[in-house]
């Protein structure tokens, strides 16, 4: 990741709903179709992008305690890398946002973005990468 770096970078940027700027290095090693899942949460989470959830609770085994998940605005998602450059909206309850496309192998930067309402540029906390061809 290159740019402005900021606590977007932690779990709890992703949970407030951080912004960030900067381009993600990524080097496809092969051409083929691929599909590329932008997301707010891990998946293994299961939470939707606009998810929003109580801060954990304090207790003796943590030094540190995740705060509540309240920003619900995420709007559009937005990908820019090699011959894509699109943006979808986020639907209610939709945790990722999966564009596809054909990409010849090479070294790019990607821009890979969550906007909200107002239009203000987040990070995608998350991107998976799946050759599909």
């Amino acid at each position: 990741m290159g740019g402005k770096f900021s606590g977007a970078w932690h779990q709890n940027g992703a949970i407030t709903g951080a912004r960030a700027g900067g381009k993600w290095k990524i080097e496809f090693v092969e051409d083929g179709d691929y599909k590329i899942s932008l997301r707010r949460f891990p998946r293994e989470s299961n939470l939707a992008i606009n998810a929003t959830f109580p801060a954990q609770e304090k207790a003796i085994e943590y030094d540190k305690t995740s705060p509540a998940g309240e920003k619900s605005d995420f709007k559009e998602a937005f990908l820019y890398v090699a011959n894509i450059s699109k943006t979808l909206d986020i639907k209610a309850d939709q945790d990722e946002v999966t564009f596809t496309g054909k990409i010849p192998a090479g070294k790019y930067d990607m821009e890979a973005q969550l906007i909200d309402e107002l239009g203000r540029v987040h990070p995608a906390y998350y991107v998976y990468v799946e050759k599909i061809n």
